[in-house]
């Protein structure tokens, strides 16, 4: 199950990260219709505002695209 596969795995594969200095490089997202959602997972940890709606994007971007990109 995907969950097993989780359990092993500690971080991204490093072909799945990109860094912030590369961020120019990706031109292909750059031609999306809509960017990919990004999601700071640092905000979901609290119950402020802020971050209910931090979680509402989460939540908009599984229904709709189905993966999204993550900030820590």
């Amino acid at each position: 199950t995907v969950q097993e596969l989780a359990a092993a795995v500690e971080e991204p594969p490093r072909q799945y990260v990109v860094a912030h200095e590369q961020d120019q490089d990706l031109l292909a997202a750059d031609e999306m219709p809509e960017p990919i959602p990004l999601i700071d997972l640092s905000r979901l940890t609290t119950a402020d505002a802020a971050d209910e709606a931090e979680a509402d994007k989460l939540r908009a971007a599984l229904q709709t695209w189905g993966l999204f990109l993550v900030s820590l």
